[in-house]
């Protein structure tokens, strides 16, 4: 044990040094450490936990539940399935804006119609109590263009007001064969209603 090492030691202060102890060492007989139990071996060399060798110790395999042999596999939890979600099952809503020549950005809704390019396409305006809205369906106006596009002509826009760059909702159902064009203006007019219809309701 050095000299550094013997100062503190025996310093009294609440910072104590332990020696490294090698061949021929006793930790029983250094000052100030009180008595230890004997050592065993005297070829035995303390080190700190950073030196010390896991080697022959194997870790635990960590294997997923439900896995290993003879394991089945874990089920979920069962999702409740909210009311009315069997019917919107094969329905399809898209909010896209309107360029200026009256095209649609969004070309999955009519994916999901199962419109392709050169699809023929029939546009009719229904008028409505919260505005006039586009349904398209399967025809012989106009047809999806190269690109996957449906084009709405001017006279259809003017008439639900639709202006250039506007967004607009796509309601698209398969079964009934048609696409609801939806200015944003009437989805805007039926909200207002309805949370009007259910004020009047909980006022009652």
């Amino acid at each position: 044990m050095t000299d550094r090492d013997s100062r503190q030691v025996g310093s009294g202060g609440s910072r104590r040094a332990v020696p490294r102890c090698g061949h021929g060492s006793d930790p029983a007989q250094i000052p100030g450490l009180g008595p230890t139990a004997p050592a065993r071996d005297r070829t035995t060399v303390w080190r700190d936990v950073g030196d010390v060798s896991f080697e022959g110790i194997r870790p635990t395999s960590l294997r997923q539940p439900g896995t290993g042999p003879g394991m089945r596999a874990m089920l979920g939890l069962p999702i409740p399935e909210p009311p009315g979600a069997a019917d919107s099952a094969g329905i399809r809503c898209v909010v896209t804006p309107v360029d200026r020549d009256g095209r649609l950005a969004d070309r999955s809704a009519l994916r999901f119609m199962g419109w392709a390019a050169g699809h023929p396409v029939e546009l009719a305006i229904e008028p409505g109590p919260n505005g006039s809205i586009v349904v398209a369906r399967t025809g012989r106006t106009v047809r999806i263009n190269p690109r996957g596009h449906l084009r709405l002509s001017l006279t259809v826009r003017r008439a639900c007001r639709i202006a250039a760059k506007d967004r607009v909702l796509l309601f698209a159902n398969p079964r009934r064969d048609e696409l609801l064009v939806v200015p944003m203006a009437a989805v805007h007019d039926m909200v207002v209603r309805y949370r009007q219809l259910d004020d009047s309701r909980a006022s009652r």
